[in-house]
């Protein structure tokens, strides 16, 4: 994450493709003052589910699409 941080900027975009359970999205979001569009992407509808529940209120613009990762290749 300090890595990531020193290259991320107000008004970036990330794409966390394959997320899974990582808090990174949410890391980056609450470093920057939510002032970065995250995408937090994954395939498995359990994790976005959760992810999106435990973020809703805390993190409102932090996007977790369910997507299918194989027809973006």
């Amino acid at each position: 994450q300090h890595i990531l941080r020193q290259h991320i900027h107000e008004n970036d975009k990330v794409l966390h493709v394959g997320c899974g359970n990582s808090t990174l999205g949410e890391d980056l979001y609450d470093d920057m003052n939510g002032c970065v569009d995250i995408v937090n992407m994954d395939f498995a509808t359990n994790v976005i589910e959760t992810m999106r529940e435990r973020n809703k209120n805390i993190r409102p613009s932090l996007k977790c699409p369910l997507t299918n990762l194989w027809l973006c290749a």
